[in-house]
């Protein structure tokens, strides 16, 4: 900081190293602002003690939201993995994650819990989830855990998805997205319209898939498996 004195032990108090660029993050140590490539592996931190405005996804000052280390990160991960570490608690968001390629990016850490209202990855190359539970009442044509164009995403960690109502669609695979669980891995969902869909040339693979007071189990058509 800067800081230029206007009175008796007053100062007035100016960032050093703030963005000259809207949506540049300001820990430039963790990306390549220039070419909007990750140049190494990374991982930015998220926390509910957090802070999105003075945050810089550093594990001493983490993002409050899980969107606003997703916003942060470059869409070209250049070959490497981007790592979001969400802490313990519950995050009020329905994240969305467009667009990412050329890397792995890894949402969540296993063991870490916590809870989400719902997410939508759309046109990303590989993404894995490490998600504890999606809980929302939603109504509409998208899923709690929404994938779409062409996504790819693997869910590493057991998840519970509860629907509330039984009105909106627990797992959802559209246009060639593909969504697969390891051997090990059990997916809960309860109180959805439709546990899992997959619709037009879309693939749903589930280690395990367990639940109740979903109005449908699982549908598929137009060219789309459940396995």
């Amino acid at each position: 900081v800067t800081l230029t004195p206007v009175g008796d032990n007053t100062y007035d108090m100016v960032r050093a190293d703030m963005p000259t660029e809207e949506g540049t993050p300001i820990n430039a140590a963790l990306f390549d602002n220039k070419a909007y490539t990750l140049t190494e592996d990374v991982v930015v931190y998220v926390a509910t003690t957090g802070n999105d405005v003075d945050g810089d996804g550093s594990v001493e000052s983490p993002f409050l939201t899980i969107q606003a280390a997703i916003d942060a990160l470059p869409k070209h991960l250049g070959g490497h993995t981007a790592e979001i570490y969400v802490d313990f608690g519950v995050y009020n968001e329905r994240i969305s994650v467009v667009g990412f390629s050329g890397g792995k990016l890894i949402i969540g850490r296993p063991g870490n819990v916590f809870i989400i209202q719902g997410i939508e990855i759309d046109s990303s190359a590989y993404v894995e989830t490490n998600i504890y539970q999606i809980e929302h009442n939603q109504t509409g044509s998208k899923g709690l855990f929404d994938v779409s164009n062409g996504s790819t995403v693997m869910i590493k960690s057991d998840m519970i998805i509860d629907g509330v109502s039984a009105s909106g669609t627990g797992i959802r695979a559209i246009d060639g997205g593909v969504v697969a669980t390891e051997e090990n891995i059990t997916v809960t969902i309860n109180n959805c319209a439709a546990a899992a869909q997959a619709t037009k040339c879309a693939y749903i693979s589930f280690g395990a898939l367990t639940g109740s007071g979903n109005t449908f189990g699982a549908l598929d058509y137009r060219g789309s498996i459940i396995s």
